[in-house]
Formats: C-alpha cells, structure tokens, sequence
C-alpha cells in the first residue's frame, strides 16, 4: 500500500497567516492467496482524499487553526471456495466495503502565560461505513447491503501545556477518541504527546472512548533526560490485540491505564545508555478480566559505547512480563510466560551521514511468541543508511 500520487501546497503572504491543501490516492492489489486446498482470494483497493487547512496569528497570544477533509476507501475481497460434488457447487462471492469520512476543526491555541498556554479543539467527524455481498457464482442470491456506522461524532479535545522553566515541561491532554480511518488528516495540527504504547486494545471502527494523559519531562544540567507518562483510557467496543489484526475479540467495555518512564543518560564521555519501564493494567470491564495479550509489564534497557574513530557497540536487552491467551473460558484461560531477549549490534559511523552495521537478534535463541504467533530464534542482519 504506497501512495500512487500525493500532490500539495502551502500559500502564505505573510508571518500571520497560511493556508495549506493536500491530494492524495492511493491504491493496493494482493494477488490470490490459497485459503485451503482449491479456495483462494484476491483483493484490491482504492483510497482518496482532500485536505485544506487554514493558521491565523489573531495576536501575540492567540493561534488560530481551521480545518476540513473529506476521504474514501473502496474495498473489493473477491473469495472463491471450491466444489465438493455433487452437492456442493463452485461457490465466489465479492465482499465489497467502503468507508467514507468528513472531518472538519477548529482549533486555538492560547497563551495565557509565559509559561502556560492551553489550547483548545472541537472536531465534527462524519462517518460512513457500508458493506454489501454479493454472489458471484452460483447467482441465486440477491446482492445484500448494509450500513455497519452511519453518523456524526464531536470530538472535544483540551491541552494544558505548562513550562515552569526551559529544561521542564508538564502536559495534560483530555479528549474524546473515535475508531476510525485516520489517512484522512495528515494536515491535522498534532500535539507533542509521545505516540501511543503499541499492543493495547484499539477502537473498532465508530467507537467511542475518552483518553487523559499526562506528562512530564526535565532535562538535567548533565544532559540526561527523563520523561514519565500516565494514562487511562475507558474504550467502548475495543478490540482485543491479535496477530492479524482483525480477529481480537471485541470488548464492550474496556479500561486502559498505565504508566510509562524512560530515562536517558551517559557513563562517560564515550558510553550513553537509556532505561524504558512501562506498566500496563487492561481490564474488560464487561467480564472483569485481564484483556488477552496485554503484558503488565514491557521494559527495555541498553547501552551504546562510540569510540573516537566511529566504531560503536550496542547491547540491549527486553523484557515482557506473561500475558494471557484468549479464551472463550475463564476456567482453561491460560497464562503465556514472559520472556527476556538480549541483543547487540555493531558498526560503524562516518560523519553524521552514512553507517553500517550487523546485528544478531535474540542473542541466546530464545522462545517465544507475540500475539500468539512463534517468533524467529537467533538472527542475523546487516545493513547501512545514508542521510543525503
């Protein structure tokens, strides 16, 4: 899935004010793949839509942004089962889905203080969802369509942003959260929150949950640099993590909360090293029961030692806490072990442009699995960048 063409532009006459627009189309095509013997399916889908996005600097205190985008994605799953004569005939049907959305904001951003500056957002998001099958073969049956979500959400936001000085920072972010097709706003102003924790439970598509986070990060005289993060999110109609994606099972009602702290600092004028913890407590409300393949705990540690002409090290080491598998069950749920992988990689830098290295991935050729799936043994890769 690659962006088939992305045209944009930003028009500006002054300091105080722009507008920007952007185009975007998109397409992908699987080919068949073999769902058992003689059954098989293609797929292929299109993507389109149209950003504009306008900043006002109304004064030295307020920033002004107003914004509409409008998107849709077509998708067409052509499947094709075999026969099983003579009672069973050829069967293919085409699965046909598409997905509308309007987006309009209006976002201001108030400094109320030197140090404080609160901003504000309200967002209009309209949101179609249609599927429809139709049988290809044997054509006996009518074409059957049907809305899946067909409505408007408002989705208020709130952050506080709040600079006691220029090595610490606290922000609070309140707002309400919608599961659904986000290609649609790139242009979309974003805060400076760091990005989500990866593998918790996400909105299935029209969705509603709320979300409070807070954090807080200092830099210290010695460059050293701490950030902690908490959260809690209260989902309606989550979907539990799983390794497509697409099959975890939905959770009516769901709390996420957690806390998350890294750390980064030196040993030395040669040797920099970082911590990260992360602390997970994912609930299904409905069954008050821990949520399948959410780990309670996921941290992370690591060193890098550079030496003058370039060569560096870098080991690490990961660990993630048990978790437990999905069962319809509560008696046979079952509790997968945690497990802890040790890394390192090596190479070597020229300037701030070009590296290459070699890694060995899962040192000690350890098992275990993510979501449910096997995960590889010990591994080995080399590869390079280069900036330009």
């Amino acid at each position: 899935d690659k962006p088939e063409l992305l045209f944009g532009g930003n028009w500006q006459t002054n300091a105080d004010w722009s507008t920007r627009f952007l185009f975007a189309w998109n397409q992908l095509d699987a080919k068949a793949t073999e769902l058992a013997r003689d059954s098989r399916q293609s797929e292929n889908a299109r993507s389109l839509n149209f950003e504009l996005r306008h900043d006002r600097q109304l004064d030295a205190r307020n920033y002004l942004s107003f914004g509409l985008g409008s998107g849709q994605v077509r998708r067409n799953t052509n499947f094709f089962f075999g026969a099983f004569p003579p009672f069973v005939p050829d069967q293919r049907f085409l699965l046909n889905t598409r997905i509308r959305s309007t987006n309009t904001y209006l976002r201001d951003e108030l400094s109320v203080s030197k140090r404080l500056t609160l901003t504000g957002e309200v967002q209009i998001k309209q949101l179609k969802l249609n599927t429809s099958v139709q049988f290809l073969e044997p054509d006996i049956l009518p074409v059957s369509s049907f809305d899946i979500v067909n409505r408007n959400f408002l989705l208020p936001k709130v952050v506080l942003d709040y600079r006691p000085d220029v090595d610490t920072s606290f922000r609070l972010r309140v707002r309400r959260s919608l599961g659904a097709v986000n290609d649609f706003d790139l242009l979309k102003p974003t805060d400076l929150f760091s990005p989500p924790i990866p593998g918790l439970p996400q909105l299935g598509t029209g969705s509603l949950g709320t979300v409070a986070e807070f954090e807080a990060e200092h830099t210290f005289s010695d460059s050293s640099f701490l950030r902690i993060n908490l959260f809690q999110q209260k989902l309606k109609n989550a979907q539990e993590p799983s390794a497509d994606q697409s099959s975890g099972e939905i959770v009516p009602r769901a709390r996420l909360r957690g806390l998350r702290a890294s750390y980064e600092g030196s040993l030395g004028r040669d040797t920099t090293f970082f911590v990260n913890a992360t602390w997970n407590d994912a609930r299904d409300q409905t069954r008050d029961r821990a949520i399948s393949f959410v780990p309670r705990f996921i941290g992370e540690a690591g060193l890098q030692l550079m030496r003058r002409d370039g060569w560096f090290l870098q080991p690490s080491f990961v660990y993630q806490s048990a978790r437990f598998a999905p069962s319809a069950s509560e008696l046979h749920r079952q509790e997968r072990p945690g497990f802890g992988l040790f890394n390192v990689r090596v190479g070597k830098r020229s300037g701030l442009k070009s590296a290459f290295f070699f890694d060995v991935a899962n040192v000690l050729d350890r098992e275990f699995d993510v979501l449910g799936v096997q995960q590889p043994g010990r591994q080995f890769r080399i590869g390079a960048s280069q900036r330009f």
